[in-house]
Order: structure tokens, then C-alpha cells, then sequence
């Protein structure tokens, strides 16, 4: 059975759960090992795509899309399909969390909205030696939910980082995550 056939199931009863991989392009992963061989490189989101339900992108936190690439990776991708976004560091890997407001705005309006309901939830990884406290951070992070007050679950990723005393959990648009 193919997972991207069955993403949907009981959707209704309790959430649905995305299996993904980490990005789309490792060198590794061709020549039959995960990629047929000879597929070109242009089709292999395409081929990922059909075989699972979720790829994480990891080149939005190094860098700046055009909205016709979020444009073209939606269309590439089959019904059910959803991209999780890696924020940009600009807005993670700051010494001051609380002044992240600019970098969150410019990466929020950078175009992620062409992915429409392709969206998944946006992964905040922050640097291993950051304290993140959402109490302390607020003005900056109530920026992100302003501009993006109709989108997904924005995940608060607190892998390897020392996190506030006070559990961090977000409730967007009926998601949670922690």
C-alpha cells in the first residue's frame, strides 16, 4: 500500500500523520538505493513525493525562496502531500530572541503562503545554547501569529536547546504542537 494513498485516512478521528524525510536531494539516495536509477534529478521530489506523505525543507532556514519555487513544489506534489519548513536562522540564531520580529515578517512574507494547504507546520530550531522562554520572546513570536493568524501549526523545536522552565505549546488553527 502506498503511503501517500492512505495520508487522509481517519483524518477525522484524531489527526492525521505525516511520514517524511528530511529534504529531497542527497546524493546518497540515487543510483537505486531510494531513487530509480537514472531518474533525473528535476523528478525526484516528484518520485518522493508519491512515496511518502511529508518532506521537512531544511534550505528555508539557510536561505530565501522565490514564491514560484513554493508555487512549483506545490503543483509537483500529490493531494495530501505537505512540506514542513525549517524558519530561517535569522530569526532563531539570535542573541535576542525578543528583536526577531524583522526576520520573522520576511520570512513569513516570503512567499510560503503559495504552498497553500501544502503548508505544514513551520519548525523553529534554535541554537543549542538558547534559552528559549515564549513569555520572555513574546513580542517578536505574537508578530509571527499575527501575520500568519490563518496558517498551520508553527512547531517550537527546543531540540538541544535548554528551554524555559515553563512548557512551550502552541495552539494554531486547531494543531498543537510542544
Amino acid at each position: 500500500m502506498n503511503p501517500a494513498e492512505t495520508a487522509s485516512g481517519g483524518a477525522g478521528q484524531g489527526g492525521r500523520i505525516h511520514v517524511g524525510i528530511g529534504g529531497w536531494t542527497y546524493e546518497p539516495w540515487r543510483g537505486g538505493n531510494f531513487y530509480p536509477d537514472g531518474l533525473p534529478h528535476a523528478q525526484e521530489l516528484h518520485h518522493a513525493s508519491r512515496r511518502l506523505t511529508a518532506i521537512e525543507v531544511n534550505g528555508t532556514y539557510y536561505s530565501t525562496f522565490k514564491p514560484a519555487t513554493f508555487a512549483r513544489w506545490r503543483d509537483e506534489t500529490p493531494e495530501g502531500f505537505v512540506f514542513s519548513l525549517k524558519a530561517t536562522r535569522f530569526a532563531t540564531h539570535r542573541r535576542e530572541l525578543a528583536g526577531a520580529g524583522d526576520s520573522i515578517r520576511r520570512f513569513v512574507d516570503s512567499g510560503i503562503a503559495e504552498l497553500g494547504d501544502k503548508l505544514g507546520p513551520i519548525v523553529w530550531q534554535f541554537m543549542p545554547t538558547q534559552v528559549f522562554d515564549p513569555w520572555t520572546s513574546r513580542p517578536s513570536w505574537l508578530c509571527c501569529r499575527r501575520r500568519w493568524a490563518t496558517g498551520p501549526c508553527a512547531t517550537c523545536s527546543t531540540c538541544g536547546t535548554r528551554a524555559s522552565p515553563r512548557p512551550i505549546t502552541w495552539r494554531w488553527r486547531g494543531a498543537m504542537a510542544t
